[in-house]
Formats: structure tokens, sequence, C-alpha cells
């Protein structure tokens, strides 16, 4: 489901093949670590050697750190990708912490339920209680492990590991 999510921001920002190579080569660089994007350094030592260099290839020229990301540096098509991919980041998470939110009510609703004593010495009212009550703790912890999860998503090395599973546009 969040694959289609992730196609259509990829085809409404407009972004080449070429891009999203240089993207996915910027995050799967020797220079660059696990958690986040490539040190400061490195980046601009290397946009310096593509400079220097007479006809950089596109896909060759390094991207810098998303936060220098300007028309000037990167393709317009690259910053609008940047600025969806962080919108749709964003309204997930906010999705979640909304889903919580029911799914925590819910859970002192159902709660409720085994304080009523013919409803708690009821066996298909308690059955489909305790059911209710294992489902809407899984919603919260998922709900929870989805929101830590999904926060270190917002950056541009995660959307190229995102870009790396899914299909490349032509």
């Amino acid at each position: 489901m969040y694959f289609s999510r992730v196609a259509r921001i990829f085809e409404d920002a407009e972004v080449s093949r070429p891009d999203i190579e240089r993207m996915i080569g910027a995050g799967m660089g020797g220079n660059s670590l696990e958690l986040g994007a490539p040190p400061a350094a490195s980046i601009r030592e290397s946009i310096a050697a593509s400079v220097r260099a007479p006809t950089p290839s596109v896909s060759r020229v390094p991207l810098p750190l998303p936060d220098e990301w300007t028309p000037a540096i990167v393709s317009p098509a690259l910053v609008r990708f940047k600025h969806s991919w962080e919108e749709f980041i964003g309204s997930l998470i906010k999705e979640w912490k909304t889903l919580n939110v029911v799914s925590a009510l819910l859970l002192s609703a159902i709660l409720t339920i085994f304080q009523i004593p013919p409803a708690a010495s009821d066996p298909v009212t308690r059955t489909t209680a305790l059911l209710s009550l294992v489902s809407a703790l899984m919603s919260l912890c998922y709900g929870c492990v989805y929101i830590v999860r999904f926060s270190t998503m917002g950056s541009m090395y995660r959307a190229s590991k995102f870009a790396e599973a899914k299909p490349l546009p032509r």
C-alpha cells in the first residue's frame, strides 16, 4: 500500500531516472553513514572534484546534503520530490498518531465493559471484549513502532532506499 503512495510521489515530482540513480548513488556511496547522510566535508570535496572534471555526467555528479538542495545545485524535480517526501512522512506520522489516540480511547472503553457485571459474566460479550482489547493493544503497539520507525524516514538517504526497492520510472 505504501509503495503505491511512494510511487505517486516520484511520479508527481516528475523525477527522472538519472536523478533517482544519483539519489540512490548518494545514499549507497562509500562515504555514506548507515543512519544518515554522508559527511558534509566529503560531499563538498567530491562536488569540488566533479566541478573540476571536464565533462561530468549527470549520474556521476554527487548530490549535496539535502539541506543544501537548491534549484541551482540539483534539478527542480528533486527539490519537489524532497518537499513531497517530507510531507508524506509527516502525514504518515500524523495518521499513526491519530490512530493511536483512537486505539487508546477504545482501550479505555473496552476496559469499562469488564466493570459492568452482566456484560462481564456473559461469555459472548466477554470473548468479544477480550478480542477487541487484544486488537486495540496490538494497534497501539504497532502504531508506536511505526511512529518511531518512520520518524527517521524523512531523510533523503531513506528516500533513496525506497527508490532502490521500487521499480524506477522511465
